[in-house]
């Protein structure tokens, strides 16, 4: 008579897959602040392209102009008050668009210096 050897009990593994989060890549960023009553804007070397519109006087609004660019990281308008002294652009090396728009009431205004940088140095 043959004996039989016992087997040893399967052990059954439940495999599951955890999603990664997005790799969406964007256009760009820009980063904006306000220091000592100036308003300052600074991008990177990619495409952006913002808007900013002067909406009391003395407090601008930025926004993608095509919806692609984020302020600070975030999509949205994002606005800025107090803004007393100089409004302060220095874009990167890319192909960037800047759109300086007025109000209802009227033209943009900038109580001291319009500086605006493009070629990024």
């Amino acid at each position: 008579m043959k004996t039989r050897k016992a087997t040893a009990p399967r052990c059954i593994r439940t495999l599951g897959l955890e999603p990664l989060e997005s790799r969406v890549v964007l256009d760009g960023n820009v980063n904006a602040f306000m220091s000592g009553g100036s308003l300052h804007i600074n991008s990177g070397s990619a495409n952006n392209e913002i808007t900013i519109t002067q909406t009391a006087g003395q407090s601008f609004t930025i926004s993608s102009r095509d919806g692609t660019t984020t302020i600070n990281g975030q999509a949205g308008d994002q606005t800025f008050n107090g803004v007393r002294k100089d409004l302060d652009i220095n874009m990167g090396g890319g192909a960037d668009v800047v759109e300086i728009d007025g109000s209802s009431f009227g033209a943009a205004t900038v109580t001291n210096r319009l500086n605006i940088n493009m070629c990024g140095r």
